[in-house]
């Protein structure tokens, strides 16, 4: 018999318990792992002395190979953002002559409230819009400014470009 067995037969350890041992592991085992393929292919980052594990850790993370698809999903988002902002200011160009709340553009133009926010928030920035509080909410105004660049690009007709 070897050592092993005395450990064994001495400390009963439940058959579940190992499996969940092993299952709590396994993610760190996988890091490690792929931490071990990076190094060995030169893909980590210098190593400072003074950086603590964890920091070490997370500018391993940061590092990783796909700065590309990072660009790629950015510019996806500032066209989405672009394509929003467009259909809330004819929208607002359409129906907003006596203002608009929130829900009511989310709903004319077909997007979330939550777009319809960012995209309202971005145009006011622009000053193509102005935000008036009032007793049934917010609404939303095409500004002078506003009222211009639509007649420039012919969504409006109240004003002259």
């Amino acid at each position: 018999m070897s050592k092993l067995s005395f450990l064994l037969v001495t400390v009963p350890i439940p058959l579940w318990l190992l499996i969940l041992m092993i299952v709590a592991m396994l993610p760190l085992l996988i890091d490690l792992f792929t931490l071990w393929r990076r190094h060995r292919r030169g893909h980590l980052p210098e190593m400072q002395e003074n950086q603590s594990v964890l920091m070490r850790l997370v500018s391993i993370r940061r590092s990783e190979p796909s700065k590309k698809d990072a660009a790629a999903a950015r510019r996806s988002r500032t066209d989405e953002q672009k394509r929003h902002m467009s259909r809330v200011l004819k929208t607002m160009a359409a129906h907003g002559e006596t203002g608009m709340l929130l829900q009511s553009i989310a709903d004319r133009a077909e997007l979330l409230t939550t777009q319809v926010k960012q995209a309202l928030e971005q145009l006011e920035a622009r000053n193509l819009i102005e935000e008036v509080p009032g007793m049934n909410g917010t609404k939303y105004y095409l500004s002078a400014v506003g009222k211009e660049y639509c007649a420039k690009k012919g969504l409006y007709k109240g004003a002259q470009p």
